[in-house]
């Protein structure tokens, strides 16, 4: 009696097993397969009209720069253009610096990108500010409250080499290509046209 009792036993947990087996099955491919892309999707950057314009499907009669691989995952959202080569994608609240001209992305390390010049750019995350180069290389720590000037939404207060910035209420010139200070951190904001001055001059190099 006892030793059919054990096989029945077996025989249930056997059959319990079985139906768990195929739940953790059904919520795998729910959660992972249900709700991807049927195929591999892309992000395409055409030119239109002299203007770049982007779309998730292929346009055969328009001149295209690049597409954007989003494999099986929904494709990033265009935000903005930052220069002439460059553009702003954002995907789960990650922005993504992309040059939409060949093809690469460049960083989605940080919240902000702008351009000094083709090669150095500032970033920004957690209202810190640094510097990288177009290979993503940290040129300036994250450790400044600004860097550079701005006027009407322009960035200003730099030249060939060195720009402004701001740390701890201060402000002074550092080198955007090697990082060094070059002028203390000894200003104010009521000494900004000094500053100006400074770095439109020829004395810093």
């Amino acid at each position: 009696m006892r030793k059919i009792n054990i096989y029945k036993l077996m025989w249930i947990s056997s059959i319990f097993l079985f139906l768990i087996v195929v739940l953790i099955m059904v919520m795998d491919y729910k959660i992972n397969y249900e709700y991807l892309p049927e195929s591999n999707s892309k992000l395409y950057f055409y030119q239109c009209d002299n203007e770049l314009c982007t779309t998730e499907v292929e346009d055969k009669d328009k001149e295209i720069y690049s597409a954007y691989d989003c494999w099986y995952e929904a494709c990033p959202v265009y935000k903005s253009n930052v220069n002439d080569d460059h553009v702003l994608l954002e995907k789960d609240n990650i922005i993504i610096l992309y040059n939409y001209k060949t093809g690469e992305e460049i960083s989605r390390d940080y919240n902000n990108y702008t351009f000094i010049d083709n090669e150095h750019i500032i970033v920004e995350k957690n209202e810190k500010y640094g510097i990288i180069d177009i290979q993503n290389k940290v040129i300036v720590n994250l450790e400044y409250d600004q860097i550079g000037y701005y006027e009407d939404e322009l960035l200003k207060g730099y030249n060939t080499s060195n720009i402004i910035a701001t740390k701890n209420n201060k402000l002074g010139i550092i080198s955007y290509k090697d990082g060094s200070i070059v002028e203390n951190f000894n200003y104010t904001e009521d000494n900004i046209n000094e500053l100006l001055e400074l770095i439109n001059s020829q004395t810093l190099t």
